[in-house]
């Protein structure tokens, strides 16, 4: 199974409707598609993307399966989600998703980065309600990606509860994603 159907298939878990979720890294909006159908017209989603034109191609994905604007899509780095975000929705989050790298089918020089992505990760746990889960799926294979996968994996460690890593495929520079799940008690 690919690891974007994983990351659903997770979050589903986790989503119902009225929730609130952000996608940190649009992209071509299918996660957030996902977020918002999960959440469904009572609950809120988020999207982040440096990209006008990941803004757009995901609004416009949206709008034509979904008949809510249960969604805000923010032009912005994720790094800029607590600026971007009501200071009410802290702690009020089910779920955080990135797909890092780089937009499908786009300029492959405009990439995430390790220290961005550490730190939107790291506000993301802060921001994360009790028995939340983010998700974070980094690919290796790209100029910069294996700095940014073991930027999020040593984060992941030091984050104090469970955490996962699931590979992709077998080989050494297999797409990985990271599933941190937040608990009420801490583990």
């Amino acid at each position: 199974m690919k690891l974007t159907n994983q990351v659903h298939q997770i979050l589903s878990q986790y989503l119902k409707p009225g929730d609130c979720a952000v996608d940190m890294t649009v992209g071509n909006g299918w996660d957030t598609h996902f977020l918002a159908r999960a959440v469904e017209e009572n609950g809120k989603v988020f999207g982040f993307d440096i990209q006008k034109e990941a803004i757009e191609q995901t609004n416009a994905r949206i709008k034509e399966n979904i008949p809510t604007k249960n969604y805000t899509l923010i032009n912005s780095c994720h790094t800029q989600f607590e600026e971007k975000i009501s200071r009410a929705f802290y702690q009020k989050i089910k779920a955080f998703t990135f797909n890092l790298g780089y937009l499908p089918h786009s300029n492959k020089e405009i990439i995430t980065q390790p220290h961005s992505s550490r730190y939107a990760a790291d506000k993301s746990y802060q921001w994360l309600a009790d028995d939340g889960v983010i998700t974070i799926i980094t690919y290796q294979g790209h100029n910069g990606g294996r700095e940014e996968t073991e930027a999020v994996l040593d984060w992941a460690q030091n984050v104090p509860t469970y955490h996962q890593v699931i590979k992709g495929n077998d080989s050494a520079e297999s797409p990985l994603l990271v599933v941190i799940k937040k608990s009420k008690r801490g583990n």
